[in-house]
């Protein structure tokens, strides 16, 4: 093969180099213009500069004036600064929180960054950060130790984490999962919602349907109002005779909306068959039993009855009363966190009424009602955390929660710092 000499070499790198910065350069003014847009949607909250250096870089190397643009050089410092600040804020924020229960070393070295980025006094990092440090090692210290010994009431009666699927009865999961654990038999969490949603009222509206207001949450102490529906309804369910789970490929909403359309739809049945639909949430029905029942049976008060007639006999719930603590009026939790504390070395669990957010994400500041039950604690030495075992009812997938957490098929480690900040109330059966 022939060789190419010197000069020829440069002229095809040179040819090369101008095509590639050609290539490069195209379309970059709507580049910038897209980077830029994203920059002024998040600078107030969050560290920009990689974003604003990038638009500085395409503006130097394609030679694009950014006047163009209605900018001035001092406006690139002003969205660094502005997202340096919030990302002071935020460390320290999380800081001064977190060293109540924890050593906060990596939210202090945030700090110590931005608070360099801004040229902040470097006396004034210091002395701040040998204060928060020093709280958090003693907080750390102090957890360790109230934090012991490590507890796991999961059992064979409550059985694998619930998945309540697309419908809002959380607080109804969590209080099957109260009284499952109180009387070791596994309680239907549909029979518990239905029993809440029981009344003059949302009978009345029945009449034209389930509406939504069947499968939407609870108040906050909604599940203590459902555990006493569900004790004057006679006692609870069994999760054998109601499904809250197994519905196929279906849901729970659609399962109970088809068997509430079965009678509206049709108004008598004649097949000598039970549904399909009605075997998956009530298998104990028979083809016999249900056909006598949706005979008798109004529009509003077919399902209310093949419960009735499904959860024979209903286990009693006699002496069972459901317990609320609460955060203070000013927002303290103390009494709240040593509530769990105490239930939970009485072997005894508990619901959590909380943020849901927190969830996904540990320092959010969103706010989602949600319910859980904890099932367990122990002191995390990788974290140097105390922390509480939630058992939610998502299903038994972990992909959902804030990778800082350990999930376990379904249940959840989560700090109690982290639950000290989202806590609404806490509940148990006395």
């Amino acid at each position: 093969m022939r060789s190419i000499g010197f000069f020829t070499f440069l002229f095809f790198l040179g040819t090369d180099f101008a095509w590639s910065q050609s290539s490069s350069c195209r379309g970059v003014e709507d580049r910038i213009q897209d980077t830029a847009t994203y920059v002024k949607k998040n600078f107030k909250e969050q560290d920009v500069a990689p974003d604003v250096e990038y638009i500085e870089q395409l503006a130097t190397t394609c030679k694009v004036n950014i006047a163009k643009f209605g900018w001035g050089r001092g406006l690139f410092d002003y969205w660094k600064n502005t997202g340096y600040e919030a990302e002071l804020d935020k460390a320290k924020e999380q800081s001064e929180y977190y060293a109540k229960f924890k050593d906060v070393s990596p939210e202090l070295e945030r700090y110590r960054r931005y608070a360099s980025k801004l040229k902040m006094n470097p006396q004034e990092i210091d002395s701040y950060i040998s204060k928060y440090r020093t709280q958090g090692l003693a907080s750390a210290r102090a957890e360790e130790k109230k934090c012991q010994p490590a507890i796991d009431l999961r059992n064979q009666a409550l059985g694998e984490v619930r998945d309540q699927d697309s419908i809002g009865w959380c607080y109804a999961f969590a209080g099957a999962d109260l009284l499952t654990y109180k009387l070791g038999k596994k309680v239907s969490a549909v029979d518990v919602a239905m029993n809440y949603n029981d009344g003059w009222f949302k009978n009345t509206l029945k009449r034209v349907g389930w509406g939504e207001q069947d499968f939407q949450g609870a108040t906050p102490q909604g599940m203590g109002t459902a555990i006493d529906n569900t004790k004057a309804k006679g006692g609870a369910c069994l999760e054998a005779n109601l499904r809250s789970e197994d519905n196929g490929y279906s849901t729970i909403m659609s399962n109970l909306t088809e068997i509430d359309n079965l009678k509206k739809k049709s108004g008598t049945l004649n097949s000598m068959t039970c549904p399909s639909v009605v075997q998956r949430v009530f298998p104990t029905i028979q083809a016999k039993e249900f056909l006598e029942i949706s005979e008798n049976a109004s529009r509003a008060t077919l399902i209310s009855m093949l419960s009735d007639k499904a959860c024979k006999p209903r286990l009693s719930l006699k002496g069972v009363e459901v317990e609320y603590t609460s955060p203070s009026f000013l927002g303290d939790t103390t009494e709240v966190l040593n509530q769990i504390d105490r239930q939970l070395s009485r072997k005894n669990i508990l619901a959590l009424a909380y943020n849901a957010q927190f969830l996904y994400d540990r320092n959010s500041k969103k706010n989602g009602g949600h319910a859980s039950t904890i099932v367990g604690r122990r002191f995390n030495k990788s974290n140097g955390e105390c922390e509480y075992l939630v058992r939610n009812s998502w299903g038994r997938g972990c992909s959902s929660y804030d990778p800082y957490y350990t999930c376990e098929a379904g249940n959840i480690w989560i700090p109690k710092s982290v639950v000290s900040k989202g806590v609404i109330n806490v509940s148990f059966i006395k």
